[in-house]
């Protein structure tokens, strides 16, 4: 990279290893639960909204997290291991679950 005066300097180059081991599924949420599969072991899992406000804020039960309380919105989960790592993710937590007995089957005839 050059300067302004004419002078240059080479920039030490450091290689990023971004770790997408942690899977939060399902995305969107349309059940009650939210499983998060984890390499490490998890210390702490706190849900937030968009505005910062606390949803959830405690331990997984069994790699799951019940989503019940959360209304239907974008959310973000921020899950910290036990060796310091933070990892966060975006969620949608959606009311409508699609259910074949809930569908509505039309039938068109000529006429």
């Amino acid at each position: 990279m050059m300067d302004s005066d004419g002078t240059f300097a080479y920039s030490h180059i450091e290689n990023l290893h971004f770790d997408n081991s942690i899977k939060v599924y399902p995305n969107p949420v349309i059940s009650d639960k939210l499983h998060l599969d984890t390499p490490e072991k998890v210390s702490q899992v706190q849900i937030y909204d968009l505005s910062g406000n606390v949803f959830y804020s405690g331990k997984t039960e069994n790699g799951m997290i019940s989503t019940s309380h959360l209304a239907a919105g974008i959310y973000i989960v921020q899950i910290t291991a036990t060796n310091g790592a933070v990892s966060t993710h975006r969620i949608i937590k959606s009311k409508l679950a699609f259910r074949s007995q809930h569908l509505l089957t039309v039938k068109f005839t000529s006429l």
